[in-house]
């Protein structure tokens, strides 16, 4: 939508003003190859981006917790070091800075089904994707 303004149409006619974005993906933050090909890294530069370019609409943007436990652990299937875990924490906490909202996950995939307590509550809106999780 930052590149085509025209396709917020469908929110403003159906009276959406505010999109919440990041849930399976967010903004920030990127690994280095994938912020080559987006223009930007790090939150602050993203939303930078979003205010020159101007929204028709309202952007509310989560923090993807796989996203950074990928950034920081790879995609072993395994607790965080405390080291691991204090570094995820800054990047979250990098990027709720400039205005993400809190921190998205799914517990149903497999690196989030193991995350602890310390991993998830940082302040913030956290917001939890349950999908084929009848009990949980």
């Amino acid at each position: 939508m930052h590149e085509d303004k025209e396709s917020a149409m469908n929110f403003l006619t159906q009276v959406s003003t505010t999109i919440n974005s990041g849930e399976g993906y967010s903004a920030a933050p990127l690994n280095t190859e994938d912020a080559g090909s987006e223009g930007w890294k790090i939150m602050a530069k993203y939303f930078q981006i979003l205010d020159l370019r101007g929204l028709p609409v309202n952007v509310a943007q989560t923090v993807w917790h796989t996203q950074v436990r990928k950034l920081v652990m790879g995609e072993v299937d395994r607790q965080p070091t405390s080291e691991e875990l204090e570094r995820m924490k800054g990047q979250v906490r990098k990027a709720m800075e400039p205005r993400a909202i809190g921190l998205s996950t799914a517990l149903i995939l497999p690196t989030c089904g193991l995350c602890l307590g310390a991993e998830l509550r940082r302040g913030g809106l956290e917001t939890i994707r349950n999908q084929s999780r009848p009990n949980f």
